[in-house]
């Protein structure tokens, strides 16, 4: 299916929405707050004042104040908006939220373009392996991993990749444990990790052998005497008198 936006002739006022919110965010919102949301934008820019009656009437005429607070709460809650009380409302910007060292300026807008888009996929690879949509505050404590760590976007992505095949468990905090274990062994990005890797399958094979060598004892060359014979040995010798003797009485 192929969306088309039809040409218009009428212009009645347009409010801008991110991509980011529609492709990231709205999934995990609630009519409700997708609807204040929406509606502190419009008012945003159009610089208009709402207060709390209006936005419960445009929002649902069924929601109480107390439920529409909640929502404003939840909302400044993720970093949506600033709520500081029903006089002033802050509509922040996602980008700047999710993505503010990716802010390109034109002495760096190659890197961090690239940065930007390297984010981007990074976040598409870890919501198929997940196979849902990250909430926002599942993306804001991956990209606090990420800062406060300094670790490479693809060491996030192998996190979680592991994590579900190792113990199918993918948990945001369960993954980023991953990535902590892996800092606290020097470990921030993918080729450092493939090294260690590397270097611990070794360790373990040479480990096995040396334990192998331990356990292994060359079979013991036994003697005549009854104390170094094995029970087997011992048990066969005598079936071999027995029917010698019974071979000789024959005779």
């Amino acid at each position: 299916m192929k969306a088309k936006l039809q040409k218009m002739t009428l212009d009645m006022g347009t409010t801008p929405i991110e991509n980011i919110f529609i492709n990231m965010i709205m999934p995990a919102m609630s009519a409700e707050g997708i609807k204040v949301y929406l509606t502190l934008l419009k008012a945003s820019f159009d610089d208009e004042k709402i207060d709390l009656d209006s936005l419960i009437n445009q929002v649902s005429i069924d929601k109480t104040r107390e439920e529409i607070l909640n929502e404003l709460e939840s909302l400044d809650l993720i970093s949506m908006i600033n709520y500081e009380g029903e006089d002033i409302i802050e509509i922040t910007s996602i980008r700047e939220k999710y993505f503010s060292n990716t802010i390109i300026d034109n002495s760096k807008e190659k890197s961090s373009a690239n940065t930007y888009n390297q984010r981007q996929n990074m976040f598409d690879n870890i919501e198929k392996i997940i196979q849902r949509v990250l909430t926002p505050s599942e993306i804001a404590l991956i990209n606090e991993t990420i800062d406060d760590y300094n670790v490479e976007y693809a060491l996030v992505t192998e996190a979680f990749k592991q994590a579900k095949e190792k113990k199918n468990n993918v948990n945001p905090k369960y993954a980023l444990a991953f990535v902590r274990n892996w800092r606290d062994r020097a470990i921030f990005d993918l080729k450092s990790l493939r090294e260690y890797e590397k270097n611990n399958r070794t360790n373990n094979y040479e480990q096995k052998r040396k334990y192998k060598r331990r356990l292994y004892k060359p079979e013991t060359s036994y003697e005549d005497t009854d104390d170094s014979m094995s029970i087997t040995e011992r048990f066969r010798r005598q079936r071999l008198e027995a029917y010698k003797k019974k071979k000789g009485e024959n005779n």
